[in-house]
This record gives C-alpha cells, sequence and structure tokens, in this order.
C-alpha cells in the first residue's frame, strides 16, 4: 500500500511537470532571508543568516543546496557564552499549491555543520560545558565539526511572477547533539 502510494505521488508530480505554466521561465530560484534562532544545546538565542539554490524537479519538487549561519549571546551574571554556527546543508523540498497565492513547503535533508563556542566565567563561579569544567576566573573555547540533519516547514505567499516571501520553521540537530530552531523570513526569488 506505502509503494503504491508513493508511486502515485511521483506520477502524479511528473504529470503536473507536463502543465504548460509549470514554472514560467526558470527551474532555478534563490531563497535568502534571516531568522531568530535559538540552540537548546545551552539555552541561548540568537539570529541567523541563509541562502539555498533551489533547481526545481518539477513544480513541486526542488532540490536545494544551502549556507546558514547562526549567532548566538548570553551574558548572566556568572558566565559569558557565545556560539557561532555554520552549515552548509543539502535537502529536498516538497512545495504544495505552489501555483497558489498561498503555497507550502515541507523540507528535509543532511548538513555538515561547524559550531564554536566561547564561555568565560566570573572569579566567583565555574562552569560546566559539554562534560568539561571551566574554572571560575578563566575561559575555554570548544570546536564541533559533525553531520547532522534539518527538517523544514513553511508557507510562503506570491508577492508578483517572480518573489514569493517564505515564512519556515527549521530544526537542526547534529551527531554531537548541537539542536537549533530557526523562524526565518525569507524571499524565494525566480532566477
Amino acid at each position: 500500500m506505502r509503494n503504491l502510494l508513493i508511486v502515485l505521488l511521483l506520477a502524479g508530480s511528473q504529470a503536473l511537470a507536463q502543465h504548460p505554466d509549470y514554472i514560467s521561465g526558470s527551474r532555478e530560484k534563490l531563497k535568502t532571508g534571516i531568522g531568530i534562532a535559538f540552540t537548546g544545546t545551552d539555552a541561548m538565542w540568537g539570529y541567523s543568516m541563509n541562502t539555498a539554490y533551489h533547481y526545481y524537479l518539477n513544480q513541486n519538487i526542488s532540490i536545494a543546496p544551502g549556507l546558514s549561519v547562526m549567532h548566538f549571546r548570553d551574558d548572566q551574571e556568572n558566565v559569558l557564552r557565545t556560539a557561532q554556527a555554520e552549515a552548509i546543508d543539502l535537502g529536498i523540498y516538497f512545495h504544495l499549491m505552489a501555483r497558489e497565492q498561498l503555497s507550502f513547503e515541507l523540507g528535509a535533508g543532511g548538513n555538515l555543520r561547524y559550531f564554536h563556542w566561547g564561555i568565560a566565567t566570573t572569579l566567583a563561579e565555574s562552569y560546566t560545558f559539554d562534560e568539561q569544567l571551566i574554572r571560575a576566573g578563566s575561559k575555554a573555547t570548544f570546536d564541533h565539526f559533525t553531520g547532522g540533519y534539518f527538517l523544514n516547514a513553511g508557507f510562503g505567499y506570491r508577492l508578483n511572477e517572480k518573489l514569493r516571501l517564505i515564512f519556515s520553521e527549521v530544526l537542526q540537530n547534529d551527531s554531537k547533539g548541537n539542536v537549533t530552531w530557526d523562524s526565518r523570513i525569507s524571499l524565494l526569488i525566480q532566477l
């Protein structure tokens, strides 16, 4: 039953690709945006910037390599924590109701991510991170280069034939357990 459903979805998607107003002009689109990010690894808020190049196999399916950068900072009374994350990813996206004014997208894929942590303590208190003790009055850096996955869900609003405004939520996780949640606003530009 599940295999039959997959075959029907792929056949339907292929049939839509044969439709004359399939994608007006180009199969290539660029998505670029900013967001508010949260890392659950050490409970810090920050911001993100992202860009992805979408190549449409048909109207409903695209493959997209992307880049994202996130920065987090938390300045508490006894500890200063900062983190910077850079990721390259490759995903597949499903675009639902792509020709409508309001559309939806779901995506998933893998990523390679570099996470750099910087932690400084005051003279009054020690801090534990990544199962390592940072003594009072000292600082430490931690570098994680890992592979992981991402999940994306969002909706878009067509501004005109070449521009679409996308609001999306992105969850990323990696093999080191660095979890991030990113709320993004992006522009999807037809090339």
